[in-house]
């Protein structure tokens, strides 16, 4: 509905047409030009023409790569740091990695990163960009005592969320001091969830005995995947999931000032757009980065016309720094990869690590289950 209602808005037409033409989709692009929806035909070039037209005398293209990337020596500074994939212990991955291109916000490398903005004293606020599902409780709750962390130093923090920050995504954001969201954000998700999977008798059909051995009191095999649950471990791992769930909801109300009754009837596990989480108290405003950066000026008392410098924490590593912290090698060694690269594109090490990335996704309790909008 928020989709159909700004299409209509942006060219004019009421929703009951656009609905109408959709309806009958597929259309030819001449069709849709002829319906306006697109205001002209033509491929890069005639784009790049029309641009410069509309720009007016003297316009040239700017690399991407260039643009906004001023210093502003003297500027205040509002420090960035970026939550992008599942939520996971340890370290982020930025999907540069050979062995897997899965993008994951490790809760190690952003509690340094706010750690490290909260002492800089040139840094006068913090915007927090999450683009997340969620994942690890562990992992989301230590996120969350960062962000705190920042908040006692000082420095403010304003969430800005993309297509989605739900479930654990939206627990590392639940106390920032703002919380900006898209109109078509998927968040909220405030629940958690886990079970077992028992492979014994599966295992068993095709030959394997498989026999477990259990040290150190009966819950010591709660996560083997060939033991089958007691009532007390069922229950024991029920306890743990509810331990959670109040932890989280507690969070929530704490955060963002809301009842815990009234968390309580927006939660259970239920995803809201951003529009609706704005509406029940979930998100303060509506917008991108920009409208974030904006509230992060006015909080910490920068005049809204003032240039601020952008800090990135943590510092992007470079392409050498990679390569020797995935393969924990010297510069020296990691130049000659040639033959690893070869090895890298067989079919049965992709299809190796595909069940590595499969059996690393275990840890999950606080990951929504976001459906993919096409």
């Amino acid at each position: 509905d928020v989709s159909v209602s700004h299409i209509a808005q942006d060219n004019d037409m009421s929703n009951d047409a656009l609905l109408g033409f959709l309806g009958q989709a597929p259309h030819s692009a001449e069709q849709a030009k002829e319906f306006g929806l697109i205001d002209k035909l033509g491929y890069l070039a005639d784009a790049k023409d029309y641009a410069k037209e509309k720009a007016g005398d003297g316009a040239s293209f700017q690399d991407l790569m260039e643009y906004g990337t001023k210093l502003n020596i003297g500027s205040p500074v509002i420090a960035f740091i970026g939550g992008q994939g599942a939520v996971v212990e340890g370290g982020s991955s930025d999907g540069s990695n050979p062995f897997s291109n899965s993008l994951s916000m490790g809760s190690d490398t952003l509690s340094r990163a706010f750690a490290k903005a909260a002492k800089d004293k040139s840094v006068k606020a913090i915007v927090f960009r999450v683009n997340s599902p969620g994942g690890s409780a562990a992992a989301s709750d230590q996120i969350w005592d960062a962000v705190n962390r920042a908040k006692d130093a000082g420095k403010p923090v304003v969430i800005s969320m993309g297509q989605y920050a739900a479930s654990g995504g939206y627990y590392v954001a639940a106390n920032a001091d703002k919380i900006v969201a898209m109109p078509m954000t998927i968040t909220g998700s405030i629940g958690v969830y886990g079970g077992h999977i028992v492979l014994r008798d599966t295992l068993g059909k095709i030959g394997y005995n498989i026999e477990t051995i259990n040290a150190g009191g009966e819950y010591g095999a709660v996560y083997s995947a060939f033991e089958p649950w007691s009532d007390n471990n069922r229950e024991g791992y029920r306890r743990s999931m509810a331990n959670i769930y109040e932890d989280f909801t507690t969070r929530v109300a704490d955060g963002r000032d809301i009842p815990l009754e009234r968390v309580l009837e927006i939660a259970k596990g239920r995803v809201w757009t951003g529009e609706q989480a704005k509406e029940i108290g979930l998100v303060d405003e509506l917008g991108g980065f920009m409208k974030a950066l904006e509230i992060a000026k006015e909080l910490a008392e920068i005049d809204p016309e003032e240039k601020v410098r952008i800090k990135t924490f943590p510092r992007p590593l470079t392409t050498q720094e990679q390569i020797e912290q995935i393969f924990n090698v010297t510069a020296q060694t990691a130049a000659s990869m040639e033959e690893l690269q070869h090895l890298i594109q067989t079919p049965e090490f992709q299809a190796l690590m595909k069940a590595r990335t499969a059996l690393d996704a275990k840890n999950t309790a606080l990951q929504a289950h976001i459906p993919e909008i096409k």
